[in-house]
């Protein structure tokens, strides 16, 4: 444990590094401790780099030193030399902070070097490519020697995927995915598997859009995501990594780190009690990044102190759920949503699951999924962009709908099939039920693209004020009454328009915002617009002013009749006239209602599509699925 270098010759003379002068008869000690460097790390994000000097030693009397990580700026000025504590002494001897740092580089030889990741996800190897995550490498064989993972956020360090031992244990875990992928209801479960096993895919096409589970309370949506997430770590089984109370930077930066893999986003909503939540502009605005940063694969762009500074955008498929959705067209067509509505969800099969992602089950699935694809991954880059094109073009019907919709629905049913198609690999389930779970599975994504539509149906302007007279009625600001008593009986939702049951007895609340009569809603426009106001101020945003929205609406084609060069028109009603809006009733509020999970998908529900004549299941997806040429990808595989 010596080194010599010209003039210069050290050493380990008493436990301590010695400067050696002459023929060696005579030497200096530099310090009261020897040390050397035994790894020379070079870590990085992604983005930035840095190397770091892995540091051991020992004091004088043989007491062992803490292993230290030095970055190679700070290692010439011996600062690092503080983390020993009080006992370690460096002597004042002529040029010290020159001869120690010189000596421990001298002593310390050549020494090996390490690539330290402090992130998950793919990153190329000598052999290949291997997938990071916090505890182990998966991947080729004889890799693991020259990476280390080293991930410093409490949340992130969740990300661990560990392989079972035994093969019993990987077949045991697969057929606990195969069992959660099997849960009703179908059109929520499927997309969000798809979306699960399309996050180690990054690596061959971009993920530019986020998926969205929307739903009420008591849906079961965040254990849903949750099931999801701990695909990626049984730590996640009863918690996820991020939450919409973060700031922007935070998020962004958390979906970088977490390369090619699932990051669920917890609960998009707001609470009435804006000291204890988010408002609802702060909230808009983290969507606005987060989601546009996704769709977009860019980040926000700084200033450095004399340049702009290196962005972060997600490497991630981004999850979350909430009760509301953001606003804009532009913006939900970056989201996938998947619709859930309470009870459809069995609770005692989703205790079943929640168990097996405690037991670290889905994990293990995922580990040895991932590990299939490094050993195909070569072949799995040329085809996999090739069979997204094919199925863009078998989802080419749901373009009414959003010109994103294709695409993210072929991306999706992709990842749901290379999970069905790693299942046949391992002999879990037969040619023939691969075949069965695919056909079945074109129906439901289908389905769900075409719901996609809902997403879009209303101007921003119109649905928030609908939403908020809604929520006014809901806390007995107001109410909507009949013009014939009739038809109060058989109305279905009279609890959702100010109504309140007392012991089999229907009483009304607050100021009478209008009447409905059959199809039309007669809005009286002050009282309604004002309580919708008061709504929305206590949440933090406000509507746009009386005349535009009415003039919005109008556009629209809600308003169904008015007077010349005027919206408003008036109505006779009890022997008064009154000045109203006429609105069409359906039309205005289903979108509202479906989102509280009333309505029936025709009266107050989601709008109807209907696909067009003759054009039922053209490019059907199941019968050429994996075809990219004269091969069969799958089968290959």
């Amino acid at each position: 444990m010596s080194g010599a270098h010209s003039d210069y010759t050290f050493d380990i003379v008493e436990g301590c590094i010695s400067h050696v002068h002459g023929d060696g008869d005579n030497s200096t000690k530099l310090c009261n401790f020897a040390c050397k460097i035994i790894e020379e790390h070079t870590v990085t994000n992604g983005i930035i780099s840095r190397i770091e000097f892995l540091v051991e030693g020992y004091f004088s009397d043989g007491t062992p030193l803490p292993t230290v990580s030095v970055p190679t700026e700070r290692f010439n000025s011996l600062g690092w030399v503080s983390q020993y504590g009080s006992r370690a002494i460096i002597y004042p001897v002529k040029q010290v902070k020159d001869l120690l740092p010189l000596a421990i580089r001298m002593i310390s030889g050549v020494v090996p070097k390490k690539t330290v990741v402090s992130h998950t996800g793919w990153v190329e190897s000598s052999h290949g490519h291997v997938y990071m995550t916090n505890g182990s490498v998966i991947g080729t064989d004889g890799d693991e020697a020259h990476f280390e993972v080293a991930i410093e956020d409490p949340q992130l360090r969740k990300f661990a995927i560990n392989p079972g031992e035994e093969d019993h244990e990987l077949e045991q875990s697969l057929r606990a995915c195969l069992a959660l992928a099997q849960m009703n209801p179908s059109q929520a479960i499927l997309p969000l598997i798809g979306a699960t096993f399309l996050a180690p895919l990054q690596c061959f096409i971009p993920l530019d859009f986020s998926v969205f589970l929307h739903g009420v309370t008591g849906s079961f949506k965040s254990q849903l995501t949750m099931l999801c997430q701990s695909h990626y770590g049984r730590q996640f089984h009863n918690s996820l990594p991020g939450n919409w109370a973060s700031t922007e930077n935070a998020l962004e930066i958390m979906t970088f780190l977490a390369k090619d893999a699932v990051f669920v986003v917890d609960d998009f909503t707001y609470l009435r009690n804006e000291r204890s939540s988010l408002g609802y502009k702060e909230l808009e605005k983290k969507a606005e990044r987060i989601f546009r940063g996704q769709g977009n694969s860019t980040g926000r762009q700084r200033m450095g102190r004399n340049d702009l500074a290196r962005s972060y955008h997600s490497r991630a498929m981004i999850m979350t759920s909430g009760e509301t959705l953001p606003r804009g067209d532009s913006l939900l067509a970056r989201l996938f949503v998947v619709q859930l509505s309470k009870g459809d969800i069995d609770a005692s099969e989703l205790s079943h699951m929640q168990q097996y992602a405690a037991a670290g089950l889905f994990e293990n699935a995922m580990a040895g999924y991932i590990k299939w694809i490094s050993a195909n991954y070569d072949r799995l880059k040329d085809h996999i962009p090739a069979e997204i094109e094919r199925l863009r073009e078998c989802f080419s019907g749901l373009r009414s709908v959003h010109f994103r919709t294709p695409e993210n629905t072929a991306k999706l049913f992709l990842g749901f099939g290379m999970f069905i198609y790693y299942m046949k690999a391992m002999n879990i389930i037969s040619e023939s039920e691969a075949a069965s779970v695919l056909s079945q599975a074109e129906d439901i994504f289908l389905e769900v693209g075409r719901n996609q539509n809902s997403v879009f149906v209303y101007d921003d302007t119109a649905d928030l004020f609908f939403d908020q007279l809604i929520d006014a009625m809901a806390q007995g600001a107001g109410y909507i009454d009949f013009i014939n008593p009739d038809e109060f009986h058989f109305f279905e939702w009279k609890d959702s328009i100010g109504w309140t049951n007392i012991n089999g007895e229907w009483h009304k609340n607050g100021l009478r915002f209008g009447w409905i009569a059959g199809e039309s809603l007669y809005l009286l426009p002050a009282i309604s617009y004002d309580a919708a106001l008061k709504k929305s101020k206590s949440k933090g945003f406000t509507l746009e002013t009386r005349g535009r929205l009415w003039k919005r609406l109008h556009e629209q084609g809600l308003v169904l009749s008015s007077d010349p060069d005027r919206i408003g028109t008036r109505k006779y009603v009890n022997g008064i006239h009154h000045r109203v809006v006429h609105l069409d009733f359906a039309e205005c509020f289903k979108d509202t209602f479906r989102r509280r999970g009333e309505g029936d998908g025709q009266g107050m529900g989601n709008p109807g599509y209907s696909e067009p004549a003759g054009q039922e299941h053209v490019n059907s997806v199941y019968p050429s699925i994996g075809a990219t040429g004269t091969d069969d990808f799958y089968d290959d595989l």
